[in-house]
């Protein structure tokens, strides 16, 4: 369940350089774009907000419980109401906001979506993942990695429109070092 509200969060500069940069490649014409952000520099934060700011419905697809327990989280920070679609959860098929579990969609009616987020999208070509995303012709897309790669070093590329990476590392290394 959503839980109670929490007053929404902010995002740090660099997150909100890196959504903004996003938003530029949407307006460029992309519909898919690989959103490439270091470990720890909060791309659950950034996805979030992005769900909280659109008025479109969205959903976050995940491989793993861990990975729905932590978006539900920030998406409670973010003081959005969200439904899970994930094996013994309760279903709120009325939020607009989904978190939805690979394995449990690939095997049910996909809600609608003007947004489409795979969490650890380095997975999001394997054919359980792209089962689902071809079920969202119109839908944006919008992929989270730290790995922009697949599983035997294979690139993404072609699998998205544009990629933008969220910070540099080394952006983050200089920001904590100062």
């Amino acid at each position: 369940s959503p839980g109670p509200f929490v007053a929404p969060q902010t995002l740090r500069d660099y997150q909100r350089d890196g959504v903004s940069r996003i938003l530029a490649a949407y307006r460029g014409g992309a519909r898919s774009v690989l959103a490439v952000a270091p470990t720890g520099s909060g791309k659950t934060s950034m996805f979030s907000w992005l769900a909280a700011e659109i008025k479109q419905p969205v959903v976050i697809l995940v491989h793993r419980r861990e990975l729905a327990t932590q978006a539900a989280n920030r998406l409670r920070e973010f003081g959005v109401d969200f439904g899970f679609i994930l094996a013994g959860e309760p279903m709120r098929p009325w939020a607009r906001v989904q978190i939805a579990s690979v394995q449990t969609l690939v095997r049910r009616k996909t809600p609608p979506a003007g947004l489409v987020i795979p969490d650890e999208a380095h997975l999001s070509t394997a054919s359980t993942w792209r089962t689902i995303l071809d079920q969202y012709p119109r839908a944006r897309i919008l992929g989270w990695t730290a790995t922009p790669w697949r599983l035997g070093g294979k690139p993404l590329h072609g699998s998205y429109d544009a990629s933008v990476v969220v910070p540099h590392p080394h952006d983050l290394r200089d920001r904590f070092l100062r």
